[in-house]
């Protein structure tokens, strides 16, 4: 004999979850994609859609590109549901960190493959000053005092990809507002 509650446990369990789901979506910025995946075929805001902009200013005030060592349990954190508390962790460790030049052959991977490829047309990569910092790391030999990056200033933000169907066009949009931290006199302000 089954009672009222082994009848409806179940869909009311199922409701909540899904309520829960579809606030959490469109009060905290969770992804339709995570937290029972209702909505998850009726948006294309998939976490492997979602990045991290940083936009770092070095000592000498010059702005520099750098890659970021977050690891992957933060990073897929962030992706899922940013969160202003961890998205400020991120920013501390980014501008408290040393970084030094990465040793990214871009140069030369793309004379190999002009040499292999030689009726390609290639763009001329847009590398700015062509120096991407990453951070400094225990395998790395101790550079020289003042050779490493030391960052004054960091800005954090997480950025989704859009569709526009009207358009037909791929856009990014910020999620929240960004976490911006900056040394001063040995604080961050």
């Amino acid at each position: 004999m089954s009672t009222p509650f082994d009848r409806w446990f179940v869909p009311i369990l199922v409701v909540a979850i899904a309520a829960n789901q579809m606030y959490l979506a469109h009060t905290r910025d969770l992804s339709p994609w995570k937290g029972g995946g209702f909505g998850m075929f009726g948006s294309s805001d998939h976490p492997s859609h979602r990045f991290l902009a940083v936009e770092a200013t070095a000592a000498d005030g010059q702005t520099v590109e750098i890659r970021p060592g977050v690891d992957a349990n933060t990073m897929r954190r962030l992706r899922v549901m940013p969160d202003r508390a961890l998205l400020d962790q991120v920013a501390a460790q980014v501008l408290w960190t040393e970084y030094v030049p990465s040793k990214v052959g871009r140069s030369r991977a793309l004379e190999r493959f002009r040499a292999q490829n030689p009726r390609a047309r290639l763009a001329e990569p847009r590398l700015g000053a062509g120096v991407v910092y990453r951070p400094l790391t225990w395998r790395d030999a101790a550079p020289v005092p003042g050779q490493a990056l030391q960052l004054e200033r960091v800005k954090v933000q997480m950025w989704r990809l859009r569709f526009d169907p009207k358009r037909a066009r791929v856009y990014s949009e910020p999620i929240g507002a960004p976490v911006v931290l900056q040394k001063e006199d040995g604080h961050v302000g």
